[in-house]
């Protein structure tokens, strides 16, 4: 999961034969995706306060582009 994550690959990818991984279908990759997902919102919303202030700041310098976000 953290490879097709990283390196931002397509879900199908762990479906190719050209892995050395033991094969998964997408669905199944998509499915365990969605559990770490949800595990992850209820652990960030046990954690957080019930009010916070949140801030955006977006910028450019030359061609690339920044977003920074503060909780």
């Amino acid at each position: 999961m953290r490879w097709i994550v990283m390196c931002n690959l397509p879900f199908s990818f762990c479906e190719s034969e050209e892995t050395r991984w033991p094969p998964i279908s997408a669905d199944t990759l998509y499915g365990d995706m969605e559990k770490v997902v949800k595990a992850t919102e209820r652990s960030m919303g046990e954690e957080m306060p019930k009010e916070f202030g949140l801030i955006l700041d977006g910028w450019t310098h030359g061609s690339e582009h920044y977003l920074a976000v503060f909780v």
